[in-house]
Order: structure tokens, then sequence, then C-alpha cells
């Protein structure tokens, strides 16, 4: 009996033995895996950068070979930063892959407030899927320098530049902003917030029958917001309706009272980009923010900016 239970136990030493083996070669290969997901791959390329009046325009090409998804994917153009993760937006927008060709997307953006070395260094990126990118994403593009001669766009310039980069054609949607609805609770908001302001929308042109919603963008004075709910449904002709949509401010835009200005198909998919910048006003500051204490300056900055 003794024998027995002698072999007994060392077939069960046997067995955990082997499968403390199985579980360490389990985790190794779950963290390759993870390790390989997480690294970062240049498989974008920005094949045509350009400035038009002061606005950036990109073209971004994603490979030939890319896997079929039946959702869009979105790209984001970012200026290049020591941090991926505090990389300020440019622009950003939708392409539908299309693994028999190469799929270009082309991206129009402004350069943003406080570069004035003239140049600025851009990169691509995304997730190959349609949630947003950050400069961070595995799939990025290498760095492309730019050189420009003018500075940043207020929004009334911002407005302007889309308006005369209209494309006027009877055989596509002509969407237009009629209004924008800021709630009183921005009144007062802290840099890393989100907002939700309410658009109104027409499209004025033919049925837009296209399978990708319809991108809006936002800007506080001259940055662009983050989008997290900034796309509207297409609309027939002559429909209108009103959306909520959902913008992120950048944690490291200063205090001050800023304008709030909407872009809607700001890469002039549609042939009608329209900017209406009377969205109201957006102060980044709190009332009890310890960092006006005693400081009579920055409450005037703020407010008088």
């Amino acid at each position: 009996m003794h024998q027995t239970w002698s072999s007994i136990y060392m077939i069960s030493i046997s067995y955990s033995r082997i499968t403390a083996v199985i579980l360490i070669f389990l985790i190794g290969s779950s963290h390759s895996v993870l390790a390989f997901e997480t690294e970062q791959s240049e498989v974008l390329n920005i094949d045509g950068l350009k400035l038009d009046d002061g606005m950036i325009i990109a073209h971004i090409t994603l490979p030939e070979r890319i896997q079929t998804s039946i959702r869009p994917i979105t790209v984001g153009l970012f200026v290049h930063d020591v941090s991926c993760s505090d990389a300020p937006l440019i622009g950003w927008g939708q392409m539908i892959p299309d693994p028999d060709s190469h799929v270009g997307i082309s991206l129009y953006g402004h350069i943003p407030l406080g570069l004035t070395s003239g140049n600025i260094t851009v990169q691509a990126a995304t997730n190959m899927n349609d949630k947003f990118p950050t400069l961070c994403s595995p799939y990025i593009s290498p760095p492309k320098p730019l050189e420009y001669a003018v500075s940043s766009k207020e929004p009334a310039e911002i407005d302007s530049w889309y308006n005369s980069h209209t494309i006027e054609t009877k055989s596509k949607p002509q969407y237009i902003i009629e209004d924008i609805i800021v709630s009183s609770d921005y009144m007062w908001v802290s840099p890393g917030s989100l907002i939700k302001p309410e658009v109104v929308v027409k499209n004025q042109g033919e049925d837009d029958t296209s399978p990708i919603p319809v991108q809006v963008d936002a800007y506080l004075g001259e940055r662009l917001l983050t989008p997290n709910e900034a796309q509207i449904s297409p609309l027939m002709n002559g429909e209108k309706k009103t959306f909520t949509l959902s913008y992120s401010i950048p944690s490291d835009m200063d205090y001050g009272t800023y304008d709030l200005t909407m872009v809607l198909d700001p890469n002039l998919l549609t042939g009608k980009g329209d900017a209406y910048s009377s969205g109201g006003k957006i102060s980044l500051s709190t009332p009890d923010d310890d960092s006006f204490i005693g400081c009579a300056a920055c409450w005037a900055a703020a407010h008088n900016n």
C-alpha cells in the first residue's frame, strides 16, 4: 500500500510540473502576442503635404495589402511631439478600406496656435478601425516636415477659407449649419473636460447615400477639439435635423474665453464644406479654481481673452 501511494504521489508531482511548464509557455506566448500587438508599425504614408492659404492639406494612403473591413477606418493627423499622447490634433477623417487598391484620404487642418518657428512636423496615425486614434496608436506614418510662412487662422478666417473652397455642384449633397446651441453649463469648464454642443444641420443638395457619416469638426479659438461623437447621419434633400455631438477639450489649453467654431464636412467630401462661428463663447476656468486665488492678473487674462 505504501508503495502504491508513493507511485500516485510521484505521478501527481509529474503532472504538476508538466502543467506548470504549459502555463509558463502560455503566459510567455501571451506576452509575446501583446508585445507584438502594441508595437507600432509605419504602415501609413503621407505622400502629399502642402499649404493652401495657411491651411494644411495632407494626402494619406494605406498600404495596398490591408485587411478588409465593413467599417470605415479613422485616420488622424497630428503634430509630431516628443510624447505621443500630447501631440496636438490637426485633422481627421475616415476612409473605406479596399484591399485591391491603395486607399487614400485628403485631410484638411490648420496650424495650431503658438507654432512660430516657420516649420512643423506632422504624423498620421490609425487603429485600422473606426475608433478614434492618437499618435500612440499601433499604426503610424513616418514624420514629415512642412515649412510655412503664415501663422494659424482666426475662427473667422477658418470660416472664410471653407467658403472660398466650397465646390458648388448639383450632383452632390450640400450641407449647411443653421445654428449651434451651447448649454449654459459650459460657460465655465475646465481643460480636459467634455462639451456637448447641439448643431442644426440641413442638406440643401441632393440625397446623401454615402455609407460614411458626415464629419463635424469643432474648434475653441484656434485649437481643434478631440472628437468623441463628431459625426452626423447622412441627410436626404431638404432634410434638417438637430444633432448632439461631443468633444474633449485638450488638457493643455490655456485658461481664457474662446469662440466655438464648428466645421461641417471639413475634408470637402460632400462638395459643400461649411463653417459656422457663432456658437457662443466657452470659458476655460472655474470660479473656485485655486490657481486664480490671489492672482488678479490671471482673472483679468481669463476674462479679457
